[in-house]
């Protein structure tokens, strides 16, 4: 699918400001890859056209655009991308792909990982794992927290710089998060993005960038200099204790077990899955 295509239907790019316009489509979705900050980090000139109640939004992948599930009325959505000789693509609920009869697959590599902030935050002895890393961070380093600003950025870069020397880029399963950071950082605070910093001896060794959306706290992007034991759950949960929404969606794991180990000391916990239209 080509841009030009796409602006033919009417199709236009979905800016910065258009980030209330989305939102106000996008209802209570937990699934982060369609929250604001990460569909504009993780992807290049999205494209959106608004009609009869529809919002219909296609990203730029390597092999042209694919189409994100409709906004709106769902089932109006389904016939527009079907009037475009179109199918939609990606990240529907199983209720959403049942009520049209699609063809569907889930892979869990992309299921979100939710949690309850309240429980989260209080570490009870549900996260007891957490719990323990949690207290072996503040027991045993002299650290601060500051709030990503501008002045900061290049504190930022610093800590995505660390964690990518002890990695291959073939690791990356999402692409390079380089450009990802700086698309990131220029939205800040406009895309709805915001973010702490972790120092320790004065040296930033850890960085999250999060969005509230809806009824979820969303963690989109983390990187931690892993010579640091426990430096993520603080993280984690530090920002979480300041808000109060009732839950925080901690991303997916991409298939990779040692996020995935992570991720599943986070206990109880939903996941969250994806289901993936082949056809219509």
């Amino acid at each position: 699918m080509t841009k030009d295509f796409l602006e033919k239907h009417g199709f236009k790019p979905l800016t910065l400001n258009d980030r209330d316009l989305y939102c106000s489509f996008l209802g209570s979705t937990r699934v982060l890859d369609l929250c604001f900050p990460a569909l504009l980090a993780y992807w290049d000139s999205p494209m959106y056209r608004i009609r009869d109640g529809v919002m219909l939004v296609f990203v730029n992948e390597t092999d042209g655009y694919i189409s994100l599930p409709p906004m709106g009325d769902f089932g109006a959505g389904i016939l527009q991308l079907r009037g475009m000789g179109l199918p939609p693509i990606g990240y529907m609920t199983r209720r959403q792909a049942d009520m049209c009869g699609l063809e569907t697959n889930c892979d869990k590599r992309f299921s979100d990982y939710i949690v309850m902030r309240q429980e989260m935050t209080a570490l009870s002895w549900k996260y007891k794992h957490k719990l323990a890393d949690y207290n072996y961070f503040i027991k045993h380093y002299d650290f601060s927290v500051k709030e990503i600003t501008p002045e900061l950025h290049n504190d930022c870069r610093a800590v995505l710089e660390q964690w990518c020397g002890g990695r291959s880029c073939s690791d990356c399963l999402f692409g390079c998060e380089k450009p990802v950071l700086e698309r990131y950082l220029a939205g800040m605070p406009q895309s709805g993005a915001s973010g702490l910093l972790v120092y320790i001896d004065n040296k930033p060794v850890g960085n999250l960038i999060a969005a509230l959306q809806g009824d979820s706290l969303f963690y989109p992007y983390a990187k931690t200099d892993k010579a640091f034991s426990g430096l993520s759950v603080f993280m984690y949960v530090y920002f979480a204790s300041m808000h109060s929404v009732p839950y925080v969606n901690l991303g997916s794991d991409g298939g990779i077990e040692g996020i995935r180990h992570f991720k599943n000391k986070f206990r109880p916990y939903t996941l969250s899955d994806k289901w993936f239209y082949e056809g219509i």
